[in-house]
């Protein structure tokens, strides 16, 4: 039986038993937060932490886009450390947010429509009136506008140190320093990677 449902037998022994993921030169311990190694006599701890961007530096205005790269170029270079800056752009799927943004416009449509027969509360009609336009601005800007992008930066950063923990502790302190720095720099959340969102 063990064979047969050893897929989801195996990962539950192995978590419970700490047992650490090993690889060529390399291992993950039980926390899953840190990847270890053993270079040249020292250890080597490496944290990886991701940042995704919500806004675009082309939404806003030329002082707040200058400042954005100014903090980001004295983010980059105050760091004392070494570290890895990698950006994964990719084009957003908004097939399904296009037909809810239409089926709310047609909602307001009919609302409008019926508070038209009934003649009553003009306040309402003009409401809902902005409400049908601000869907058709969305509309407009989605179908004939740029492409919305999802920007996705990947950072990690690598300490040595004599002993394993020695190593993992630095890296972890670097990792809180470099979140800190790029987060405000950048104006977003930075997170820091565990178990399979390393690999």
């Amino acid at each position: 039986a063990l064979w047969k449902y050893g897929y989801v037998l195996l990962p539950v022994l192995m978590k419970n038993a700490k047992v650490v993921e090993i690889g060529r030169n390399f291992g993950i311990p039980p926390s899953q937060d840190v990847v270890v190694g053993r270079g040249s006599g020292d250890f080597l701890a490496t944290v990886f932490l991701a940042a995704r961007l919500y806004e675009s530096a082309s939404e806003k205005d030329g002082t707040r886009r200058l400042m954005m790269g100014e903090m980001f170029e004295k983010a980059i270079s105050s760091a004392g450390f070494p570290f890895k800056v990698c950006c994964l752009v990719s084009p957003l799927d908004l097939r399904g947010e296009l037909d809810e943004i239409r089926t709310r416009r047609s909602l307001a449509e009919n609302r409008r429509a019926s508070h038209h027969a009934s003649a009553k509360n003009d306040s309402e009609v003009a409401r809902l009136e902005r409400e049908i336009a601000m869907w058709g601005r969305q509309i407009d800007s989605l179908t004939t506008g740029q492409k919305p992008l999802e920007v996705i930066f990947y950072l990690s950063t690598t300490a040595n140190g004599i002993t394993e923990d020695e190593a993992v502790a630095r890296a972890r302190l670097q990792s809180e320093e470099l979140s800190v720095v790029v987060g405000s720099a950048l104006s977003c959340e930075v997170v820091q990677l565990k178990g399979e969102d390393m690999k």
